[in-house]
Parts: C-alpha cells; sequence; structure tokens
C-alpha cells in the first residue's frame, strides 16, 4: 500500500492535484498552506496546517509530500520547496492523472505532474519535479529538464530537449530536435524552430501591419 501524502499548497494548481489524488484514491492526511484554500469540492473534508513546520512532525518514512505549488516563469518557489524538502529526507509523490497516456517506455523522476488528456511517447524522459500540464503532447525521445513548467495544450515534436526551469507557455510549439537552454521561456503561443540559448525569452511573432 503506499504511503498517506501530504499536499504542499493550496492555490489552482494544488486544487488539480487535489483531484487526481482522489481519483487515485490516494490517502492525503493534510494541506499546508500559510493562505486560505481556494474554495473548491476538492478541498473539502481535508485537514488544512497553516505552519510548513508541522510537515516536520511526520517522519520522511511514513509519508509522502506533493508539491502543490504551481510555476510561472522567473518564479522558483516550487523548485526551492522541492530542494528544502528533498534536503530533509523526504520524498515527493508523481502525481499522474488516469486519463494521461505514457509509454510504458518513458522515464518519470521524482515528484512529477502529469495531467488530463496529455501524451507522453517512447523514450522521453521527464525530469524532477517538472509540471507537464492539460492536453500537452511530448513526443518520442525528448529530454524535459528538472523544474520545468510546461503549460496546458503544448506540442512538443521528437527528440528535443529542455534543460532546468525552462517555462513554456499555453498552446506553444517547439520543432523536432531543437535545445531549450536553462532558465528560458517560450511565450504562450509561440512556435520554436531553432535551438533558444538560456536565460532568453521567445516571444509570439507580430504579424505585419499595412
Amino acid at each position: 500500500m503506499s504511503k498517506p501524502v501530504i499536499v504542499l499548497g493550496a492555490g489552482g494548481h494544488a486544487m488539480v492535484v487535489v483531484d487526481i489524488l482522489r481519483q487515485l484514491e490516494v490517502q492525503i492526511l493534510a494541506i499546508v498552506s500559510k493562505d486560505n484554500p481556494k474554495k473548491c469540492s476538492v478541498f473539502e473534508g481535508l485537514a488544512f496546517l497553516s505552519d510548513d513546520s508541522a510537515i516536520f512532525d511526520y517522519s520522511p518514512k511514513d509519508v509522502y509530500l506533493v508539491n502543490g505549488i504551481g510555476s510561472l516563469p522567473g518564479s522558483k518557489i516550487r523548485a526551492d520547496l522541492f530542494r528544502l524538502y528533498k534536503e530533509a529526507n523526504y520524498n515527493f509523490m508523481s502525481v499522474i492523472s488516469p486519463h494521461s497516456i505514457i509509454s510504458p517506455s518513458a522515464k518519470i523522476e521524482e515528484g512529477v505532474h502529469i495531467f488530463a488528456n496529455t501524451v507522453i511517447n517512447a523514450g522521453v524522459t521527464i525530469g524532477a519535479n517538472t509540471i507537464i500540464n492539460t492536453g500537452c503532447i511530448v513526443e518520442h525521445e525528448c529530454n524535459i529538464g528538472d523544474n520545468n513548467h510546461i503549460a496546458p495544450g503544448v506540442s512538443i515534436s521528437g527528440a528535443v530537449i529542455t534543460n532546468e526551469y525552462v517555462h513554456v507557455g499555453v498552446g506553444a510549439n517547439i520543432i523536432q530536435g531543437v535545445e531549450v537552454g536553462e532558465n528560458s521561456t517560450i511565450g504562450a503561443g509561440a512556435t520554436l524552430t531553432k535551438s533558444l540559448e538560456k536565460n532568453k525569452t521567445l516571444f509570439v511573432a507580430k504579424p505585419f501591419l499595412n
């Protein structure tokens, strides 16, 4: 039997994560958040802890943590929390929607979130603490780095490499065989047709107007 979980955060991302955990019939011991939880039925009946230190009342041997903090370009809060609790010997559960399609040959690292209607194809690696959001396609032999956020509706063609802290915005597309450098952002709706260096942002091309 899997160990029960403690969820970090109570915002929109945590709402989806808790919904999936409930679908998977995972026991949720508590939600930890300094802010009040969003009003949603998925949180009903769950215990809430407002002090992060309460996590340390639970042995790492007895629980998994689930990182319910979302990820925005330039923000490393989610990554910092992951690192903090890993250094304290806690392990993070990967949360994978039962409505996703994942190749048996894909490698999913610790703490990954994969939401509904996502396809992860053959030979793909998804790095630790990465979010593959709703309705994404990650094609064959891609290597998606640690602490990435692949936002809803993204399509990534085969053999793409993304390094750490990459954010790919809603509905963006990446052609095959390119590499995205560390800490770079691909804007919502953009199409990446060549490799992008680290610390860069690709914006959507603006149409020429007379």
